[in-house]
């Protein structure tokens, strides 16, 4: 029984994957049209039900073996203890009723045994699976832990300091972060620069409290991050993440994210993500559905339109620090460039973080902070960095190859125009 339930565990999980995900969700259904036209997932999923089916049954058959030699057992001691018996009460030793009593007596005792040793085998597996649940109903909320509010201050005077962080992902020995200090400081435009796996989207997280650094702190205002209230704690920050996710509910529901919604706010957002025309023609504005998945009469809208509604999402939570993970990798040219146009009206006085892989927008910034192989190798100016010919440089350089002498041109000119230093 307990091979049964460790086999089970995992095929559970392959098997909730396929269908919860795999063939549950019409998204992936247009890569599954595009490279599987011969079924193969269907056929893989197929194959591993199957092959769960024949070891179920191999292990039940086991185990109901196990149980009729339990029953066989006890049948062929009973039979003897009546044999015994009634030799004794055929000889005179005891009496008729004593035979019945006896034998009645010991059929409940080896009864009540054999139950118990059936229930030792099934308890291996049975009881596994309630430690489980136990273990991960009782799994302790270990950021939570702090207490401490935040103040609350209306000019948003909240610096943050990374003191020697370090970061490694359970389970595995390679650090994603090694020994970051970094300080934030009140209204600045931050980006951060680095190639995929630099550990960009991980100091991201341990900064709004979805992680807990392996080594060293961060502080806000002086005091660890740690002994504020969560709740309170992640207020303070809005995010568009990298794979940032929408609700099946109004656009209204998904920009406020309240039950209190404020209508002027939520078309100022709209506005300022450039998506407030796309919604004033939607059958019900702003109390339109999105997807079909609740409402049969939802939108679909695109990726490039999710992600405006995403942007207009971190600007009408008004939060202190809004932080910005690739928020217009999904946004063609034109629209990208109506973001940054506004971009200053989209921050007002915040502190921005923009993370991104895109160097041309790095003008926007007034710091760069460079990351590469889970460390910080560059910090600086887009015009400080580009004299030094370090990282930067060379990840600038290597995107702008890719436009025409003129764009190149143009594009140094306006980034060198917006770091100029007076």
């Amino acid at each position: 029984m307990r091979k049964f339930y460790d086999f089970n565990v995992q095929f559970n999980r392959m098997g909730a994957y396929y269908i919860q995900t795999v063939f549950d969700d019409y998204v992936i259904g247009k890569v599954i049209r595009i490279f599987d036209p011969h079924d193969h997932l269907l056929h893989h999923f197929a194959k591993e039900n199957r092959t769960q089916i024949i070891e179920d049954n191999k292990m039940l058959t086991q185990a109901t073996a196990a149980r009729s030699l339990n029953n066989i057992v006890l049948s062929v001691i009973i039979g003897m203890l009546y044999v015994v018996v009634g030799i004794k009460g055929l000889a005179g030793a005891i009496s008729i009723g004593a035979v019945i009593a006896y034998v009645g007596y010991l059929q409940q005792v080896i009864g009540a045994l054999t139950t118990m040793m059936d229930t030792i085998g099934t308890s291996a597996s049975i009881l596994k699976g309630l430690d489980q649940f136990i273990d991960f109903i009782e799994y302790p909320d270990a950021p939570a832990k702090g207490r401490l509010p935040i103040e609350k201050r209306l000019d948003n005077n909240y610096e943050i300091e990374v003191d020697d962080v370090s970061y490694r992902y359970p389970g595995t020995q390679e650090w994603a972060l090694r020994h970051v200090t970094l300080q934030f400081k009140v209204g600045q435009r931050l980006a951060l620069i680095g190639p995929n796996g630099s550990g960009k989207t991980t100091l991201i997280k341990l900064l709004t409290r979805l992680a807990e650094p392996t080594e060293g702190r961060i502080l806000l205002n002086g005091i660890d991050i740690q002994k504020y209230d969560i709740h309170e704690y992640q207020q303070i920050f809005a995010v568009v993440f990298q794979d940032y996710r929408l609700f099946a509910f109004s656009v209204a529901d998904n920009v406020a994210v309240n039950t209190h919604k404020d209508p002027a706010r939520i078309q100022r957002a709209l506005t300022l993500a450039g998506m407030w025309d796309k919604v004033d023609k939607m059958p019900k504005k702003t109390e339109t559905s999105l997807t079909k998945n609740i409402d049969p009469a939802g939108v679909d809208i695109s990726g490039g339109e999710a992600q405006k509604i995403a942007i207009a999402r971190a600007w009408y939570k008004d939060a202190p620090f809004i932080i910005l993970d690739e928020p217009t990798a999904a946004l063609d040219p034109v629209s990208e460039y109506e973001i940054y146009q506004k971009f200053d009206d989209l921050m007002e006085k915040k502190t921005a973080i923009y993370v991104s892989h895109r160097m041309s927008s790095t003008r926007f910034s007034q710091r760069i902070v460079v990351l590469d192989h889970d460390q910080i190798v560059e910090d600086g100016t887009h015009a400080a960095l580009m004299q030094a010919q370090g990282l930067y440089y060379r990840l600038f350089e290597a995107q702008a190859q890719y436009y025409t002498a003129d764009k190149i041109k143009a594009e140094r000119k306006n980034a060198d125009a917006a770091y100029a230093i007076d």
